[in-house]
This record gives C-alpha cells, structure tokens and sequence, in this order.
C-alpha cells in the first residue's frame, strides 16, 4: 500500500494532491473494468433488463446414464460424457414471477410467483428463452418458423440444457442416484431423497408443485434439479449408445423431446439424476416445466 504524505510547502501539496487524484482515477477505472469473475445476469443494475440467477457450470467429463437394477432401459448403457465448454444454468426452476415478467400474460398467469411455471409446452419453453434474450440484450438462440426450431448453438442467448449439460450439472461431480447418495427405498420416504427433493413418497406430501429453493441445492449451487416439476432439454429422443461422446445433443429430428428430474408425482426411482422422460413437445401438465442455460 503506497502511504501519502502531505506537507506544509504549497508546491509539495499540490503535486502530492495531483498524484493522489491520478490515484483514485486508476483505481476507480479498475474498479469499472473487474468483474470479479461474477455472472452477468446477476444483480443487474439496469432497472430495463429482466434479472435471472445463474450458476456458472465448469466444463468436465461424467458418466452419464445407470445400469442399477430399478433404471430402466432408456438409460443403459452408461458412457463417458465430456461437455467442453463453460456454461450458465439458471439456479431455479422458471417461476410463475419471471414467466410473467418475460411473456406477460400468455398463460400461466394462474400460477404463484415462486413456484414453478408449469403447463409450458416444449415450444413455449424456447420462445420464452428467446424473448429474455432480446430484453436482456444477447442474441437469439433460436430461429422459430412454426413448429420448425433450430438452435445457433454460436449466440449468446438463454437456451435450454443439453440432455448431457443438465445430467451433469444435476450430479454436480458426483455418481450416485441423487446428487447426494444413493436411493435406498423404490417408493415411499426415501431420507436422501427427503433432504432434496419434492417426490411422491409416502411422508404426506402431495402431488402439486412447491415454491423453488426450499430444499437443499447440489454442489454447483442449483436447487431442485430432481423432483418439484421436470424439466425439458433440448434433446429429441434417442437411445444411448456405450461410446463416449462428446458435447452430444441428440439427433437433428423426431416427434418427442426429453424431458428430466422428476417431479412431485414420481416415486423415488423416477426421480434420479439418470431419469428420462420422452414428452411430446406439445405436451402440458401442471409438474412440468423447465430451466434455461446460457453460453459463457
């Protein structure tokens, strides 16, 4: 730390007052310039942009899929999964709240501000993405033509995960069943599963959504990436394959998209990290919805 001192000879003063001034410019500029590594969408000071919370996901290599004997067959066999770039995730299910702030009234208006917007079909879900996009400034991530949607995987713009991007930011560097341990029970309590994860089980709880966050997150920082309401990727449907892939996002065509996590309606053994759900992309119910993802 540089120490100042003044002194009483009126030159001496003002040079030292000149240099103390350069300072405080330099360091303010430097100040301006830092980041400090934080995401952008967070806390932005602009009142005119929509804020979102986001999870900065690193890029890594997983084991995708299981082979226990409750999985079932769509996620055999298990493979090596490398995802090569850094990307956000949004820390919450898509709220009722921001769901209105992005699309105004188009549906879901019925829903509370901070559970899950469910009813949102796999269409709803991407021109949402592109609607943040624009109010936030970045570029599209898809082009829509009617029910033809193809996605500049280059731009900037709110998108929704890979099927590989949101396993592995489900498991969070873990390998377990949960994203912390291993199922214990098919159905009813399942104590892990308890800690994380609204499900169907028989502790009382029922078969309706619950506001995001109230469980506990993985160790990226993400909550409710298993139960609450599922959620769509961008992936249509495929059947997996014992390669290891690379940044894979399913193939160019089909009739059903993937959806993942389970939900407040599924038992204990369909709410995994390894779970798939096949969804017509038209389809919508109150338990499913989605989270979006952004390029670094």
């Amino acid at each position: 730390m540089t120490t100042l001192t003044l002194t009483r000879d009126g030159a001496s003063f003002n040079s030292l007052l000149a240099t103390t001034l350069v300072l405080m410019l330099l360091l303010t500029a430097c100040s301006d310039d830092d980041d400090s590594g934080t995401n952008p969408d967070d806390n932005n000071p602009d009142p005119d942009l929509v804020e979102v919370e986001m999870i900065e996901i690193p890029a890594g290599t997983f084991m995708m899929g299981g082979e226990k004997n409750f999985n079932e067959a769509d996620e055999r066999p298990v493979h090596q999964v490398t995802i090569t770039k850094d990307f956000y995730l949004a820390k919450f299910e898509t709220t009722g709240k921001l769901w209105r702030e992005v699309m105004g009234d188009a549906g879901n208006s019925y829903v509370s501000d901070d559970r899950p917007a469910g009813s949102v079909t796999w269409f709803e879900a991407v021109e949402f993405c592109n609607k943040l996009s624009e109010l936030n400034g970045f570029a599209a991530a898809y082009t829509i033509e009617d029910e033809e949607v193809s996605w500049n995987r280059d731009a900037d713009g709110y998108r929704l995960p890979t099927e590989a991007e949101w396993e592995y930011a489900c498991r969070a560097g873990t390998a377990t069943d949960f994203y912390n341990g291993d199922l214990t029970v098919g159905t009813g309590v399942d104590p892990l599963l308890e800690e994380i994860a609204w499900y169907e089980s028989e502790s009382g709880a029922e078969r309706f959504s619950r506001p995001v966050g109230q469980k506990k997150p993985n160790n990226f920082g993400l909550y409710d990436m298993l139960g609450n309401v599922s959620e769509w990727c961008w992936d249509f449907e495929y059947d997996y394959t014992a390669d290891a892939q690379v940044d894979p996002v399913g193939p160019d065509t089909g009739t059903r998209r993937i959806g993942r996590g389970g939900s407040a309606g599924t038992v204990a053994h369909f709410t995994t990290c390894s779970n798939r759900l096949t969804i017509p992309m038209s389809f919508e119910a109150e338990l499913h919805s989605f989270r979006f993802s952004r390029n670094k």
